[in-house]
């Protein structure tokens, strides 16, 4: 979820200062950092705040934030497919560049029969509750830029999602305005194939140009190695630990193809793991919140004793004394 979400959650919330440090809890994040222009929020860290409000706001809490699909949290592309002289050409721009606002999916735009199918796939592991937040949070902004940009297209939208409804169907479908269907194949929005050619009523053709062209140079960037795509995709996951096997489907390769391609590197996927976990522990260590046996579940190990082999192995010391070297190093660094 990009940070003007956040922001504007945040700001939402600035009466319930309960609510925002419940949401940020073992996160070690403040705020502050929230508000810094530079400030990148990595997902597993957005999974754990999605987690956190879910438990203290209930399943399906975000259908009750519209900020999270206002036209005040747009950016770049939703103000370029906006200003697209069609429909058509609006989801061209999502289905080619969307993944510069939206990295952790992609859309594909596909005729079926009469009707236009918009569907939604995952770029990374999500967790299965996150995975459908996002989903719902894509269509609603989708939604909302047919509404002020095709507003005669609105009332045939209709929605599928993955899983079961996490609030009930019926007020689901009010806050979305259209027919929903739950426990779906793919997170998707299905309209008559004829509003590809509605004409935007914000049309701008020279604006939308260059927004385009920036959205493609941002995306145009060197493709990234096999060894850096494994690394982000472990550094992404939430609580459960993930093999090669998850990290290969996350990546679209089957398991002995990813190995290959990492040996073309002269890379281990079992190195990027051991990695990964280090770092993991480094972030989760420093939280002092969290006792052993709570990292040791975070990380995917049975108990502490396990994660103490493992840390023997990174660290040549058990957890705790790994973890006491660590807030060590880091109140010295504090030190003047």
């Amino acid at each position: 979820m990009p940070m003007q979400h956040f922001r504007r959650m945040v700001q939402h919330l600035a009466a319930r200062p309960d609510i925002i440090a419940k949401a940020l809890s073992g996160t070690g994040m403040t705020v502050e950092a929230l508000f810094d222009a530079e400030f990148k929020l990595r997902a597993d860290l957005l999974w754990q705040i999605s987690a956190n409000v879910r438990a203290e706001l209930g399943e399906g809490w975000y259908f009750d934030f519209p900020v999270l699909w206002s036209p005040d949290v747009h950016s770049h592309l939703e103000g370029a497919m906006r200003l697209a002289p069609t429909l058509g050409q609006a989801l061209d721009t999502l289905e080619r560049v969307g993944s510069v606002r939206w990295p952790i999916a992609r859309w594909e735009i596909a005729t079926q029969g009469s009707e236009i199918v918009v569907s939604c796939h995952r770029l990374t592991a999500v967790p299965r509750a996150e995975w459908q937040m996002m989903g719902v949070i894509f269509a609603l902004n989708i939604r909302t830029i047919i509404e002020v940009a095709h507003p005669r297209a609105l009332a045939d939208l209709a929605y599928a999602f993955e899983g079961p409804a996490p609030i009930d169907p019926a007020a689901a479908e009010r806050v979305m305005g259209g027919k929903v269907t739950w426990k779906a194949e793919r997170h998707a929005i299905r309209f008559p194939t004829e509003h590809m050619w509605s004409r935007s009523v914000l049309a701008e053709p020279r604006a939308f140009a260059a927004l385009v062209s920036a959205l493609e140079t941002t995306y145009a960037v060197e493709p990234a190695s096999w060894t850096t795509r494994v690394r982000n995709l472990l550094d992404d996951w939430s609580a459960a630990r993930l093999g090669g096997e998850e990290i290969a489907a996350g990546l679209g390769v089957s398991r002995r193809t990813l190995e290959r391609r990492l040996a073309d590197e002269g890379v281990r996927f079992s190195s990027l793991l051991d990695e990964a976990l280090q770092r993991r522990f480094d972030a989760l260590a420093g939280n002092g919140e969290l006792n052993l046996a709570q990292i040791a579940e975070r990380l995917g190990y049975s108990d502490e004793s396990a994660l103490s082999r493992a840390t023997r192995r990174w660290f040549g010391c058990t957890a705790a004394e790994a973890r006491k070297r660590l807030r060590e190093r880091k109140a010295a660094a504090r030190t003047p």
